[in-house]
């Protein structure tokens, strides 16, 4: 997980991208947004990878049930946002 440093460093740097998206257009502020939504939505996937494997203790990891309590959603929704998509087979198998 991040340091506290490390997160405050990346709370800064967020702050300047913010305040030159400000400076620029209503475009540069799109591309920002997009750039900053796929970093922290990348970044949040792992983290939840990484809390649901075993740990090196030989304890389990937590379930989709406890990602999705502590953030007062259901196991689904927890499942749904931060698990891998499935790609679905076509009816009756591979063709």
């Amino acid at each position: 997980m991040m340091e506290r440093d490390e997160l405050r460093r990346w709370e800064r740097n967020l702050q300047r991208l913010v305040n030159k998206a400000g400076d620029g257009d209503a475009e540069q502020f799109a591309a920002i947004v997009a750039l900053l939504d796929r970093a922290v939505n990348a970044g949040l996937k792992d983290a939840a990878e990484k809390l649901r494997q075993p740990t090196t203790n030989g304890s389990a990891g937590y379930s989709w049930g406890d990602l999705g309590g502590a953030l007062g959603v259901t196991r689904q929704a927890a499942q749904q946002r931060f698990g891998k998509k499935q790609i679905a087979e076509p009816a009756g198998g591979v063709r």
